[in-house]
């Protein structure tokens, strides 16, 4: 068997990792704690999932490793490049190209078409649509909507507009995924199928994925669990995640 892949990928640094992060909010009650001493290192095309409570604060702790939302204290890596301190410019930049995002509520603009909503992922990375183009005609074959690239969002149903954001988050190839509660606002059966979908795509991409979700039937298929308590992640039935 050829290992030359799987040894490529064991040099290769961590896709992100983040080392004693914390995040508080300045609130009429006073500071608000939500993140305190958050450490995780995620390798290249691995798979983690992160269930918590209502309020426990995941979709901030997405926001801060995505760079969407600057941590109070602690220090940040992608691709063991220094993320903390970096200018907005700077991190909009990298993370068009690093970064790909799927939230709960689809984050489609209703004014562009299915392939247009995808091709902006192009558009914000510096890519010019007609480049993009025959990638983002492909995604949606991938993603089963070939025949819905001309349709606008509201004549899409909520998994079919799921179906677009994965493939917008995919556009430029990044090496990781966050999907935050990605099934959140879809029936059970949908949900299932977007999973199974993602799944199956950033395995195939060789894509890192952090799974946000409540979903613990969702949660269990990821060979890391990990479970955000009191602000503070940890390896599920363990101490606190280590890096």
């Amino acid at each position: 068997m050829d290992t030359s892949a799987l040894d490529a990928s064991a040099a290769a640094p961590p896709v992100i990792q983040a080392t004693a992060l914390a995040k508080s909010f300045k609130t009429p009650q006073g500071l608000l704690q939500v993140l305190q001493d958050v450490s995780l290192t995620l390798n290249p095309c691995e798979f983690a999932s992160i269930r918590g409570e209502s309020g426990a604060g995941k979709t901030t702790l997405l926001q801060v490793l995505g760079g969407l939302d600057r941590p109070s204290s602690g220090e940040l890596l992608w691709n063991n490049e220094r993320i903390c301190g970096r200018s907005n410019a700077f991190l909009a930049r990298r993370r068009a190209r690093w970064l790909g995002f799927i939230f709960q509520s689809y984050h489609l603009i209703p004014e562009l078409t299915a392939r247009e909503n995808i091709l902006l992922a192009g558009s914000i990375a510096g890519s010019r649509s007609r480049e993009l183009a025959p990638a983002a005609d492909a995604l949606l074959e991938r993603v089963g909507l070939g025949g819905r690239a001309a349709h606008l969002p509201s004549r899409l149903s909520g998994g079919e507009c799921q179906r677009v954001a994965i493939a917008r988050a995919l556009l430029n190839k990044p090496r990781l995924i966050l999907a935050d509660e990605p099934t959140g606002n879809l029936d059970e059966r949908t949900g299932e199928e977007i999973m199974t979908l993602l799944l199956d795509i950033v395995r195939t991409e060789k894509t890192a994925l952090i799974l946000v979700t409540h979903n613990t039937t969702f949660a269990s298929l990821a060979p890391r669990r990990l479970i955000l308590r009191h602000g503070t992640l940890h390896e599920e039935n363990s101490s606190p995640a280590q890096s």
